[in-house]
């Protein structure tokens, strides 16, 4: 990688990704009923909820297409990112906030997915 890009093109990628993922966290911290999931310091998002079951989201974003990643405990969603992410953010975003409208409105349904690991 570093015969390829040199250090300066490897960190650019680096600082590059890490403001992508700071974006994320800041746009999953502003939808409500969402909140952030530990604090890593390498590229992958995690988030929650106490109001609705995430699990429920993440089966809506998968009929989008999504891939959502699970997590057991607590239960939540997370995306490991790459500079190929980036792009797609806002109808990332946007399908998170439709499916967290259609939750709400359905009432308290639960998900039938699982995350098994």
């Amino acid at each position: 990688t570093f015969q390829y890009l040199g250090v300066a093109g490897y960190e650019a990628i680096a600082r590059a990704l890490m403001a992508s993922v700071d974006d994320y966290q800041r746009a999953i911290q502003g939808i409500p009923g969402l909140k952030l999931i530990g604090q890593p310091h390498l590229s992958i998002v995690a988030y929650g909820s106490d109001e609705f079951d995430v699990f429920r989201v993440a089966e809506l974003m998968a009929q989008k297409g999504w891939l959502p990643g699970l997590l057991q405990r607590p239960r939540a969603i997370h995306r490991m990112l790459s500079m190929l992410h980036a792009p797609s953010q806002p109808e990332y975003l946007a399908d998170l906030r439709a499916a967290i409208d259609v939750v709400r409105s359905d009432g308290h349904g639960a998900a039938t997915i699982q995350a098994r690991y």
